[in-house]
């Protein structure tokens, strides 16, 4: 064989060693790439299943709160009827449109502020005789 011969098939050769030592270089960053990219879906799949749950507890806690505006509509609602029907009972009463002493206003007051509802009267406010 001849130089430029021997010289082709080294120049070849070294081409084909540093092609390989480039295509081994690549499958490396590949299979780098390829764990990253498992890491990334498995940290996704984390944050979607996390969020999942943050939006459950968001819609209990929302419904917590709108039953409980519910609630309190209904009830204010209801004290606002107790009130009326109170007034209108009382409008022709001689005693409940006469004047009192501060004394029964402030325990009238004091009761009215303690017991909100018939539930949680005493038994001596709540008997009917």
């Amino acid at each position: 064989m001849t130089k430029i011969t021997l010289g082709a098939i080294g120049v070849l050769t070294l081409l084909l060693l540093a092609s390989g030592w480039l295509i081994k270089g690549l499958y490396e960053d590949v299979g780098q790439l390829e764990q990253a990219n498992a890491q990334l879906a498995q940290s996704a799949r984390e944050q979607a299943e996390e969020n999942a749950q943050l939006n459950a507890e968001l819609n209990r806690r929302d419904s917590v709160v709108t039953s409980s505006i519910k609630a309190r509509q209904l009830a204010e609602k209801a004290a606002k009827t107790a009130q009326t029907k109170l007034y209108e009972a009382l409008a022709d009463d001689a005693c409940a449109n006469t004047d009192h002493p501060d004394a029964i206003t402030d325990s009238l007051r004091s009761l009215s502020a303690d017991y909100s509802d018939q539930d949680n009267l005493p038994l001596s406010a709540n008997s009917s005789d």
